[in-house]
């Protein structure tokens, strides 16, 4: 799962965050040696990203 923080308007298309990613040259977005999240810890993770979404309208 990747949370990409973002800010109105910041991108003039909503797909765009993903072209952005693409073109980070560190390399850390989707290789192994990325710290990996338990599955317990992300469902919980998920539930409250799910659960602040309806409650500002999203």
């Amino acid at each position: 799962m990747h949370v990409v923080p973002r800010k109105l308007g910041d991108m003039v298309n909503p797909g765009d965050w993903y072209q952005h990613i693409e073109k980070i040259e560190s390399g850390d977005i989707d290789t192994y040696e990325r710290y990996r999240l338990l599955e317990d810890l992300l469902h919980k993770l998920t539930q409250k990203i799910k659960t602040g979404s309806y409650t500002i309208g999203l």
